[in-house]
């Protein structure tokens, strides 16, 4: 629960140790840097194409679909959301967590 007492709106902290040691000085200049929004969206839209090419896949009637840049589809396609996925896989079928996502992009680029 440590992580969540770190409050991450601010970012320009100052790490008591960055003028003695030049290399957290630049690992903190990397770290001020990072923007919350830019991490999570880039999470979701990974995991959105991911589950989109894999579903378009499945529509194709397990071919590639020709706009898809992925070289290899799973044979296995529950099996593969299980490993992939295996929080959501327990409780939402691979379509809704397609919903899903597409959901949490639209709620995110709301708040832009």
């Amino acid at each position: 629960m440590l992580i969540f007492a770190k409050d991450i709106s601010h970012r320009d902290f100052i790490h008591s140790v960055e003028d003695r040691d030049p290399d957290i000085k630049k690992y903190m200049r990397y770290q001020r840097c990072l923007f919350p929004y830019t991490i999570v969206r880039g999470g979701l839209d990974l995991a959105y194409k991911e589950l989109d090419d894999i579903l378009n896949f499945l529509d194709n009637g397990n071919k590639p679909p020709d706009d898809s840049n992925r070289q290899e589809y799973p044979s296995d396609i529950p099996g593969w959301y299980q490993t992939r996925f295996p929080w959501t896989a327990g409780f939402i079928k691979i379509e809704d967590m397609h919903s899903l996502l597409v959901t949490l992009i639209k709620a995110m680029d709301s708040f832009r």
